[in-house]
């Protein structure tokens, strides 16, 4: 391969792919989704994956990265192609993409939870994350090429000029924008470091693009959401005996989205950040001084996720019932899920979905993991706020006046169950 020009003959691949195109898919395309061992796991990041102690390169979880602050315990990719931004997220200016055979990515790190074109996801060992291949590939940005070479191979990366084009450079990446990318372009001032984002993003995607020929892979074009290419690949996952989908909506409606969103964005909240419709500064971990304060504040926010389960344990002296709040708010997910599938189907969900969290760690261990030590974390950083306002002498007040919430929450929650 010519590696002057690199960044051309990505353009010109991309560009005799779409000259075979008849209808949503190409007969390349075809032929490439049809056998998985033609398949490769691309994952768009902000950060260079890890190395660990052992040597391996390994994309940490969430999780991981955040030291189980966030109980994010899945790492997502899309297959043969570069994720477009969505509402749940934007990648246009994430510098690095890791490319992994998906076979090898398997035979390293067990089956993904789920398929699907543009979001296949794992639940990988929360101590070990994603364990790249040695086949694997990382796409990633340098600053000492020279002139005129946007891309370059060296070894195992695939590096890339991010800044500081030349006139030539800029009129050659430039060139390769597609009507809309340079209106937007075109209507951003000189100088404007959006501009320089959108040069980067592109020479990022033509590196990803010379990734792939390097590695004798075949990038998919016809990637739309329930696009042929999408529903030949849940084809494919499902023979295979992979739970699939069609779209990248799937993820929303799991169990693992229910505690990666919607239990955990409300109870940090609350306990971390407060709520920015209400005011708050911060939440119940920052307020120490006045207890009047925090009284009124939980007693505000008494209906959010996990409030009830933290006053029973200021009460009770305990920590507070994590595997609870969960519990719930997973319960409410299946049953939600049971219904939809009922509605649409006319027959019964035959697949898994756990009725408590217990059941929820035995079939799915590594989330069981990453959630322990969630609850951990919540608790050791709940103990030593607790540990600062039990120095305050209002604090046996504080208690009894969360004893009689307590009291009218639960009035009021059996008074709800008899009006049914």
């Amino acid at each position: 391969m010519n590696l002057k020009n690199l960044f051309l003959e990505a353009s010109e691949k991309l560009r005799s792919q779409s000259d075979d195109y008849y209808g949503e898919m190409s007969m390349a395309d075809e032929m490439s989704v049809s056998d998985m061992k033609n398949w490769f796991l691309v994952h768009v990041t902000k950060y260079m994956p890890r190395l660990a102690d052992n040597g391996e390169l390994f994309i940490p979880t969430t999780a991981m990265a955040t030291n189980f602050e966030i109980p994010r315990s899945t790492v997502h990719f899309a297959l043969n192609h570069i994720v477009a931004g969505h509402l749940e997220g934007n990648w246009d200016g994430a510098p690095y993409v890791v490319v992994a055979p998906y076979m090898s990515m398997v035979e390293k790190n067990g089956n993904p939870e789920y398929v699907a074109l543009a979001d296949t996801w794992f639940s990988p060992n929360p101590d070990r994350g994603m364990i790249l291949p040695n086949g694997a590939r990382v796409v990633r940005p340098a600053q000492d090429l020279t002139d005129g070479k946007l891309i370059d191979v060296r070894g195992n990366y695939i590096v890339y000029k991010s800044a500081n084009y030349t006139p030539e450079e800029e009129e050659m990446i430039l060139s390769e924008f597609d009507w809309s990318k340079r209106f937007s372009y075109d209507s951003l001032e000189q100088g404007d470091k959006k501009r320089d984002a959108l040069l980067a993003q592109q020479v990022r995607d033509m590196a990803f693009v010379a990734c792939m020929m390097e590695m004798g892979g075949h990038v998919w074009q016809a990637t739309s959401d329930g696009s042929a290419v999408a529903v030949k690949v849940a084809e494919v996952a499902r023979a295979n005996k992979f739970n699939a989908g069609e779209t990248d909506k799937v993820h929303g409606e799991s169990i693992e989205c229910c505690i990666e969103r919607d239990v955990w964005i409300e109870l940090d909240g609350f306990l971390r950040n407060g709520f920015r419709i209400d005011g708050d500064k911060g939440g119940l971990l920052t307020l120490t001084d006045d207890l009047g304060q925090v009284f009124e504040y939980i007693k505000r926010n008494k209906n959010k996720i996990g409030v009830k389960n933290i006053i029973h344990a200021l009460i009770g002296n305990r920590s507070i019932d994590m595997m609870g709040v969960c519990e719930s708010k997973i319960a409410e997910r299946a049953n939600s899920i049971r219904n939809t599938y009922r509605m649409l189907h006319g027959v019964e969900y035959k697949g898994f979905l756990p009725a408590n969290y217990k059941e929820l760690s035995a079939e799915k261990p590594n989330m069981g993991i990453t959630l322990q030590r969630w609850f951990d974390r919540v608790n050791q950083d709940f103990e030593q706020w607790r540990a600062q306002i039990q120095t305050l002498p209002e604090y046996e007040d504080f208690i009894k006046k969360l004893r009689g919430l307590a009291n009218e929450m639960a009035i009021q929650q059996l008074m709800a169950h008899a009006g049914r």
